[in-house]
């Protein structure tokens, strides 16, 4: 005769105390990243250096109908990369999975060929096999985004420049894994080259032409990062000085013969940080012109600005272009010491998202506008529309190509460099 279950009451009351404890334990593990979300302060990303993880913003509701339907995305995408704890999280999964490089971590990283790593969530691999299309509706309103701008900056004379970084794996695919087939060779980046090329005049700048022949004899990208070293950046910066030349003239470039490669420590490794491997240290290529650069650069991290960008300005005395505004994300890091030599004075603002704003242009009167954005940001963000304000009454006409088009600013203008 078998004995009958003991009941709940029954039990010892250590087991009771176990099991009470696996359920409150279960129970803050599911909730502390939510509630230390909301009611922990935000910590500051930057630590001196390029806080090299993209940051989301918390998006923005309005009543446009775009805004409405697309918020519950939106909201869910900044969660998931601002949530609480969410390193120290990654990090003891990591620890737990052990063999984590060939696990990878929530498949946010991706072990390919011959040690290289690539990013494994936002939508690349999707994207890259071809199986996530633009929407009709998607490439009319990204269309329609940066015709706004431009034609807002065109009544002012002011020169837009859009500029779209490749994402690693579209420069080196023959590293990634080999299990990630393609199912078609057409990206979203492909489909919004051939939209707009065919839909609108917005001078846009492919950066990937330049990249792949640079890649035929220097290393663009570091086998265990996200975004490109120094040579992918001077490849994409001269490209940008080679663009500018259409509206500004025979601008000054470099080539690589002019300059030396050098080796630089990463105290911290995106791509290995994400794994939870933050110990580790890699080398990075970068590059210096052999007659090193005039300009200065300087983080301005006093002055507030909306949507949680990073400023930071630039001074050259004997650059041949007057003021810019370059609206950027992290791919800039290693771009601004070149582009800060080609303006005498240059305001960066900086975040991982489409942070264009009018306020911007208003209080800094540039010559020429330049945005950049990284592939894997065009083609998983809704781009902003924003508001465009009444055109000022003193706006000058727009500039002749060749010919410098001297501004002055039409409210407070930001305070410079010390000594500048």
């Amino acid at each position: 005769m078998h004995a009958s279950p003991t009941s709940w009451k029954t039990r010892p009351s250590s087991r009771r105390l176990r099991q009470s404890a696996l359920i409150v334990a279960f129970m803050v593990i599911v909730y502390a990243p939510g509630a230390g979300t909301i009611l922990l302060p935000a910590k500051p990303r930057l630590h001196g250096a390029w806080q090299q993880e993209e940051n989301r913003p918390f998006p923005r509701l309005t009543w446009k109908l775009s805004a409405l339907l697309s918020f519950p995305r939106d909201l869910g995408e900044y969660f998931q990369s601002n949530f609480a704890f969410r390193r120290n999280l990654i990090r003891w999964h990591t620890k737990l999975l052990g063999n984590a490089v060939t696990k990878g971590s929530s498949q946010r990283v991706l072990e390919g060929r011959q040690g290289w790593l690539f990013l494994g969530d936002q939508g690349t691999i999707a994207d890259y096999r071809g199986m996530l299309p633009f929407t009709s509706q998607q490439l009319r309103h990204w269309q329609q985004s940066l015709e706004s701008r431009r034609d807002w900056l065109d009544r002012q004379g002011i020169p837009y420049l859009f500029v779209v970084c490749p994402d690693k794996h579209t420069i080196y695919p023959e590293y990634m894994p080999a299990r990630i087939n393609r199912v078609r060779t057409q990206t979203r980046l492909d489909q919004f080259l051939r939209h707009m090329e065919v839909h609108s005049k917005v001078q846009i700048l492919d950066l990937r032409p330049a990249l792949r022949e640079m890649k035929k004899t220097h290393l663009c990208y570091q086998p265990q990062e996200t975004h490109w070293n120094g040579v992918g950046a001077f490849a994409g910066s001269q490209e940008i000085a080679r663009q500018l030349r259409t509206r500004f003239g025979n601008l000054p470039t470099l080539t690589m013969d002019q300059c030396e490669i050098y080796q630089q420590e990463n105290a911290e490794t995106d791509l290995l940080r994400l794994l939870g491997r933050t110990q580790v240290r890699t080398m990075m290529d970068n590059v210096r012109p052999r007659h090193g650069l005039a300009a200065q650069v300087q983080w301005d991290t006093d002055r507030p600005h909306g949507r949680g960008c990073v400023l930071i300005r630039s001074r050259c005395r004997t650059a041949p272009i007057g003021r810019a505004l370059v609206v950027c994300d992290s791919f800039a890091t290693h771009m601004i010491p070149f582009l800060a030599e080609l303006f005498r004075e240059a305001l960066y603002v900086w975040s991982g998202s489409d942070n264009f704003l009018p306020a911007d242009v208003l209080d800094l009167g540039p010559d020429v506008v330049i945005q950049e954005i990284v592939e894997r940001a065009l083609c998983e963000m809704t781009p902003n529309l924003p508001e465009m304000p009444p055109v000022p009454a003193d706006a000058p006409p727009a500039p002749v190509p060749g010919r410098e088009n001297r501004r002055t600013p039409r409210q407070l203008r930001p305070p410079g460099l010390d000594g500048a």
